[in-house]
């Protein structure tokens, strides 16, 4: 699963991609996110093996899943930096912090166009 570092908001309709923050997903709204506009999700129930947490994985969105009911207490707007490999999450990282994670989405997202990429059809 990819790692993402965005923005929490939880309103449906954005122009940049941002982390959603929630209770829990159904299948059908996990199936339905539009990674132009979810970057990650953080839930706070659920399960790294429930149907919206596969869902979302197989669809190339991080998620944090099971975090508690803390992170719903999370201000719009606060930064918010998630590895959905891990499950880790941290809330309002320091600079150095950000730096880091940015750094290792960035190799994780390389690593994962590598191995996608198209190849040649065998002779």
């Amino acid at each position: 699963m990819r790692s993402a570092v965005a923005l929490v908001r939880r309103e449906a309709v954005q122009t940049r991609a941002r982390t959603l923050v929630a209770a829990d997903l159904t299948p059908a709204q996990a199936a339905a996110l539009d990674r132009e506009i979810v970057a990650g999700i953080v839930l706070a129930n659920g399960s790294p093996t429930a149907h919206s947490a596969i869902l979302t994985r197989s669809r190339g969105i991080p998620a944090v899943v099971g975090a508690g009911p803390d992170v719903l207490g999370i201000a719009d707007g606060t930064t918010v930096a998630l590895d959905g490999e891990a499950g880790r999450l941290v809330v309002d990282p320091d600079p150095e912090t950000l730096v880091q994670l940015k750094a290792q989405a960035a190799e994780r997202d390389r690593l994962l166009a590598e191995r996608w990429r198209p190849r040649p059809a065998p002779r």
